[in-house]
């Protein structure tokens, strides 16, 4: 009785754990024998060929000897292939489609290769003479890092302003790759924090982002903040020294105004120039004479300049704003200093004692900032000076006691805050910009240049703009370091004036922006 017990219970056991007659799953009428499901790179050839089988023929019919179809489909939404096939053999190309033949076991193959485009490719094979169809998919991943693109390029931003960068870093079909990046600095003054440059001063700053074996380099240029009129060829042009807010206005003179030498007043509302140029020519007696306008380009006389063919140049205000002064030509020989109430109520000259060189010529007169001196260049002509050269000299106003500060001159304009005065150096309207002491001590070259005549001073006497006539673009330069950025907008430009303050209750010009490339 128990051999019998033990028996049943071993046979139900073996019974239950059984799978020999078990259903299997209908077999498809393409089967993916090899092949399908693969991942790899754009541009590569898969290491697995793709083989099927067919099953099922029809009714008298047979799957071997079959035609075959393997047909490459191109990505979603655009005509890039993701993935192309060729004969199985074949050593290069592809193509969209292949047909092949079912040997005699109903096997067909084909070789992949990846395409342009990632994500998923698809690989129809099909049976014509049967209506059978099914797709094999491939994952398409990005190829290995091939180039980096960082930006902002080349931008304008003001110093302390920080800026972050954006670096993308991509295969050599441009597909994107999610790679590290880190930024440094190979020349100028900033810091870098993560992905955030900070320019500390004024200069050209080299940042390079590396990934890797890839790097590429852009470029910072820092300026101080600031605005800033200058003349172009419609008349005169405003600007932030970063490229922003760019307007344009015509003091309404005439239609060739000839405009030249501005200055702004210390109010930053009204700007001081002459009409020197008008034609093309300097000075034309009996023409040029001393304005104001305000932003509208309205104007007001301050002095005509035609009294006895006299005429009127290089006007600027003292640092109170209460004076207006400039020197007068006569004949052509002759120049004086003079002065007029900023309203134009009043005009007087500025006597200026006769030095052992004495000269007749005195001109571009600039105010120190208590407003008790001058200087300017006075015209001396010499046995190795035929035709003049210009000394720099400093009056005292009051007195009019002069004395000369040793060196050839020209354009002098003293600094707001110092007793330092920046001239064009070598004795003519153009040359090298040089800084020197209103006693004629420290004398020395800041910026080769050569720079044109009429620069002007920021307001706190760290930097200078004045335009290069070898780039003919505005510098602006650091009187303390001598470092110097090109303004890459201001090509047109001349007689640069800085904006000693924004008006009160008002905001500095705000108009359309310039096309130049800058970050907010």
């Amino acid at each position: 009785m128990r051999c019998l017990a033990f028996f049943v219970v071993v046979a139900v056991a073996t019974g239950c754990g059984s799978s020999s007659t078990a259903p299997h799953g209908p077999v498809p009428n393409i089967a993916f024998v090899t092949g399908n499901h693969q991942t790899d790179t754009i541009l590569s050839t898969l290491p697995v060929i793709l083989e099927v089988k067919v099953s099922n023929a029809p009714h008298g019919k047979f799957a071997a000897l079959q035609p075959i179809v393997f047909e490459a489909l191109s990505a979603p939404g655009n005509n890039s292939f993701q993935a192309g096939v060729r004969p199985v053999g074949s050593p290069s190309g592809f193509a969209p489609v292949v047909q092949d033949t079912t040997n005699g076991f109903a096997e067909a193959s084909v070789q992949v290769v990846l395409g342009f485009t990632t994500g998923v490719a698809h690989v129809v094979v099909s049976v014509p003479a049967f209506g059978y169809v099914d797709t094999a998919t491939f994952t398409v991943t990005p190829g290995r890092p091939y180039a980096m693109s960082t930006s902002p390029r080349d931008t304008l931003i003001y110093i302390g302003t920080p800026l972050t960068m954006h670096s993308t870093v991509a295969d050599e079909v441009n597909n994107v790759l999610n790679e590290p990046v880190s930024y440094s600095i190979t020349a100028g003054s900033a810091t870098v924090s993560g992905a955030i440059v900070t320019p500390t001063a004024l200069g050209t700053v080299s940042v390079v982002a590396s990934s890797g074996t890839l790097a590429d380099t852009v470029s910072i240029t820092a300026v101080p903040h600031g605005t800033f009129a200058a003349i172009g060829g419609q008349g005169v042009q405003l600007y932030h020294f970063d490229g922003s807010g760019a307007s344009t206005f015509s003091p309404a003179l005439r239609p060739d105004p000839g405009t030249s030498d501005l200055k702004w007043s210390p109010s930053g509302t009204l700007l001081v120039f002459d009409q020197t140029f008008v034609g093309g020519g300097q000075c034309t007696l009996g023409i040029g004479g001393i304005y104001t306008t305000d932003l509208t380009g309205a104007v007001k006389t301050i002095d005509s300049g035609t009294s006895a063919g006299y005429c009127d140049e290089f006007a600027s205000y003292s640092r109170d704003g209460a004076w207006i002064y400039f020197s007068s030509e006569s004949g052509g020989s002759v120049s004086t200093l003079w002065r007029a109430r900023a309203d134009g109520s009043a005009t007087e000259a500025v006597p200026v004692t006769p030095l052992a060189t004495y000269s007749q010529f005195a001109t571009y007169p600039s105010a120190s900032p208590d407003g008790s001196q001058l200087a300017f260049s006075a015209l001396v002509i010499t046995n190795s000076h035929p035709d003049g050269v210009y000394d720099l000299r400093v009056v005292t106003i009051a007195t009019g006691a002069t004395i000369s500060l040793g060196v050839s001159g020209f354009s002098a304009t003293w600094s707001p805050t110092a007793n330092h005065i920046a001239y064009i150096a070598n004795g003519g309207l153009s040359g090298p910009i040089a800084l020197i002491n209103a006693d004629g001590t420290l004398n020395r070259t800041l910026a080769t240049g050569p720079y044109d005549f009429g620069m002007d001073w920021s307001p706190d006497g760290r930097y200078l703009v004045a335009r290069n006539d070898s780039s003919g673009y505005l510098d602006l330069i650091d009187v303390t370091t001598g470092a110097r950025v090109s303004l890459p907008y201001s090509g047109s430009l001349r007689w640069p004036t800085w904006l000693p303050t924004v008006p009160t209750g008002a905001a500095s010009p705000q108009v359309q922006r310039p096309r130049v490339r800058r970050v907010r």
